[in-house]
């Protein structure tokens, strides 16, 4: 009888066991299969939807809406997707968000960046796109950024695919509008690039064509005459609007309207460093039109003083 007694009660005992671990068991099934889900939203943000064929247009890419991120995020990676008539032109980032030359693959239109510190919400880069000149009116453009992941450094975060569309319509000239324009010189940025040294204002003006009154003057705001030569540092002046120009002749980087040895030693000092050009004078030295100053332009302008080149 005392045999049975304690038979049953080791029983017994191994039952409560076996129900405590099969608990245990189950209570560790149930906490895995409510995995804990984390996301954040993307949006496309732009200032236009309607767009004309040539219009440059900004967009935004915010991130909001952490769910279950502690601290934030500090790494972001996807891809970007757009319409053929749209051609992406600058990626900017904001915010402490890195976006440098390693950043962005233009093959295959992937990016990467990272943050200076955690981030839960905000601007992450601007990016600029051009609408085509030969975009056709009356279609639909779409920017889309997708495959996006992130990550706090702990765990991968997804988020949703994000896009913004725009409306492609012909633009509306206003017949009053002011437009200006060169067959000869490049007009951009408040500049009128490219001039050749000796040109006079009468031989500028033949290759400038406004709908406006214009005025060339020098840096004491005197007014030039027909047969006034060009200076680099001199303006053309618009009546009726608030512009004007910056004139500047090729070679010329001293701003005395003809490119000489003086240019040429200029040019010198820049490349090693003992005189750094800026500005116009930057602009000047740039004799081979390529946008900067390298050891072309000194080659450029010393065959162009020997008589075996010119500027055009």
């Amino acid at each position: 009888m005392k045999n049975r007694k304690i038979l049953f009660t080791v029983v017994s005992l191994l039952m409560i066991f076996v129900c405590l671990i099969s608990s245990n068991v189950y209570a560790v099934k149930s906490s895995s299969s409510r995995e804990v889900t984390r996301s954040f939203s993307l949006t496309l943000k732009s200032g236009k939807t309607v767009v004309n064929p040539g219009d440059q247009v900004r967009i935004q890419m915010e991130v909001s809406n952490l769910s279950n991120v502690e601290k934030g995020i500090m790494a972001m990676i996807g891809q970007f997707e757009y319409s053929n008539s749209l051609d992406l032109i600058k990626i900017e980032g904001e915010q402490g968000w890195r976006f440098d030359q390693d950043s962005f693959n233009a093959d295959n239109l992937k990016f990467v960046t990272d943050a200076s510190n955690y981030v839960t919400a905000g601007d992450v880069v601007t990016l600029t796109i051009k609408v085509k000149e030969n975009a056709m009116i009356g279609t639909t453009a779409a920017f889309k950024v997708k495959n996006v992941k992130a990550s706090n450094g702990s765990y991968v975060i997804t988020a949703n695919d994000a896009e913004v569309s725009f409306s492609i319509e012909q633009k509306t000239v206003d017949p009053d509008a002011f437009t200006i324009s060169s067959d000869k010189y490049e007009i951009e940025d408040g500049k009128i690039s490219y001039v050749l040294p000796r040109t006079t204002v009468s031989e500028f003006n033949r290759h400038i064509t406004t709908n406006r009154t214009t005025h060339v003057i020098d840096a004491s705001g005197v007014e030039q005459s027909a047969e006034s030569i060009l200076k680099t540092g001199m303006k053309l002046t618009v009546d009726n609007e608030n512009a004007q120009y910056t004139i500047i002749v090729i070679g010329d980087i001293n701003g005395d309207g003809i490119a000489d040895i003086t240019d040429l030693a200029k040019i010198k000092l820049h490349l090693i460093d003992r005189t750094i050009l800026s500005g116009i004078s930057y602009n000047a030295a740039d004799v081979d039109r390529d946008k900067r100053i390298s050891i072309n332009d000194l080659a450029f302008l010393k065959l162009v003083l020997l008589g075996m080149k010119n500027f055009e």
